[in-house]
C-alpha cells in the first residue's frame, strides 16, 4: 500500500492540511502533531510524490538544462555549478545534451520531453546552437537563457562573456 497525505493524516489523527503543512514546514502545527506526523513518516519511509506535488502547484522547481556534453572539465565544472546553484534555491536540473549535428527529430523529442516535465525555465549552452532550436525552445512560453549566444530577435535573455 503506498502512503498518502490522506492515510498519514488518518493515522495521526489529524487533517491532510496539517500533514502538509509539517510536509512543507509552513504554518501552525502544535509540536506534538508535528512530531506524531514526522514519527509515522519516517517509520514508514513516505516520500512524497513530486509528480503529484507539480500537479497541485503552478511551478515544478525543475529547469532545464540544454549542453552539448556533459564530459570534459569545461561542461563538467559548468554542470557542476549550475546545479548547484539551482539546489541552493531548492531546484532541480533537467539535464539533455545535444548539438547541431544531433538529428532534428531527437532534438524535438526533448523539448517534448521538457514541455511534458513542465520545466519552470531552459538554460541553452551551445556555442553552435541554431535560431530554429532556440524558436522551438521559446514557444514552450517559459523563460530560456542562452549562455554565449544573442537571439535579438527571439524572446529570450542572453547572458555572454566579454572576453
Amino acid at each position: 500500500m503506498k502512503l498518502t497525505i490522506a492515510k498519514i493524516a488518518e493515522m495521526a489523527g489529524v487533517s491532510k492540511t496539517t500533514v502538509s503543512r509539517v510536509l512543507n514546514n509552513s504554518g501552525y502545527v502544535s509540536s506534538a502533531n508535528r512530531t506524531r506526523i514526522k514519527t509515522i513518516i519516517e517509520e514508514h519511509g513516505y516520500v512524497p510524490d513530486f509528480r503529484a506535488i507539480s500537479l497541485s502547484r503552478t511551478r515544478t522547481e525543475i529547469i532545464g538544462l540544454i549542453i552539448p556534453e556533459t564530459s570534459g572539465p569545461f561542461y563538467g565544472e559548468l554542470l557542476s555549478g549550475v546545479e548547484e546553484s539551482l539546489r541552493d534555491k531548492e531546484h532541480f536540473t533537467l539535464i539533455m545534451t545535444f548539438g547541431n549535428d544531433t538529428p532534428s527529430r531527437v532534438r524535438e523529442r526533448y523539448i517534448s520531453i521538457m514541455r511534458q516535465k513542465r520545466v519552470d525555465g531552459i538554460i541553452i549552452f551551445d556555442p553552435e546552437v541554431d535560431q530554429s532550436t532556440v524558436q522551438e525552445v521559446s514557444r514552450l512560453s517559459i523563460p530560456v537563457v542562452i549562455l554565449n549566444r544573442e537571439f535579438p530577435d527571439l524572446p529570450v535573455h542572453s547572458i555572454c562573456v566579454d572576453n
